[in-house]
């Protein structure tokens, strides 16, 4: 998703639960290492794309939230004028620890920050983008409405969030076998929302970044592709990295 006071581009039986904040945190603390050695091919590209419609070029100051481990911190800094603040933050105090390491020698900020509260002024900044996060906070809306009020009249801001179910075999192929053989997991507690919840349905996202107080919504799909070329080397890939457990409520 890309967006501006006058202009957004997007890109991305059983209760379901919605994730509170500290149960978000705990989450990627505990995933952050996994992530940061299994995940770099996966999520750069898609971090790319947004930074690549952000017109970086011209930007005076960018805020990047839910930044990770930081795989991107070289390429995005090397789109900026030289001049320009970045300011990347995640509110998972492991993923800011790696961040920390990978931003040395960088001219960037790293820290601690609640997409729902951020802790900067109205208007300080003129870019903004959360590569594959929006989809996890417990509140989107809350999201985005902070994303609108920390940016300067014609600032830009980008999101890319999960699209839909049937075209993402990567997060559904495990889940769905499961359900048809009928295997459940022991003691397993009730499925989390699925991040698929904002990109199944691209027009309810565009309404909700319009009261969020956005001006015109772009949106397109755009694959992403782990590089794994065979189901025998993907199930390998999942097994070896201990990824299993990470698809149960996919």
């Amino acid at each position: 998703l890309s967006a501006s006071g006058t202009r957004i581009s997007l890109m991305s039986s059983a209760a379901v639960v919605v994730p509170d904040l500290q149960s978000v945190k705990q989450k990627w603390d505990d995933f952050a290492e996994r992530y940061a050695t299994s995940m770099r091919e996966w999520s750069i590209p898609p971090t790319m794309t947004i930074a690549g419609n952000l017109q970086l070029s011209s930007c005076s100051s960018l805020l990047e939230i839910g930044c990770g481990p930081g795989h991107h911190f070289t390429a995005v800094r090397s789109l900026l004028p030289e001049r320009a603040r970045y300011v990347a933050t995640d509110y998972s105090q492991a993923m800011v620890d790696k961040a920390s390491e990978a931003a040395k020698g960088l001219t960037m900020e790293v820290s601690a920050a609640n997409a729902q509260e951020l802790p900067f002024g109205d208007g300080s900044f003129d870019r903004y983008m959360a590569n594959l996060s929006l989809m996890l906070v417990p509140e989107p809306e809350a999201a985005a409405r902070e994303a609108f009020r920390v940016l300067r009249s014609g600032g830009v801001a980008a999101w890319s969030v999960w699209g839909r179910d049937e075209d993402s075999p990567l997060f559904t192929t495990v889940p769905r076998l499961m359900k048809e053989l009928g295997i459940v997991l022991k003691d397993a507690p009730p499925p989390e929302r699925p991040n698929f919840h904002l990109g199944r349905d691209a027009e309810a996202t565009r309404a909700m970044l319009l009261r969020a107080g956005f001006g015109r919504v772009v949106a397109w799909r755009q694959p992403s592709v782990l590089p794994v070329f065979a189901g025998p080397a993907f199930a390998d890939h999942r097994l070896r990295e201990g990824l299993m457990e990470s698809l149960e409520t996919m």
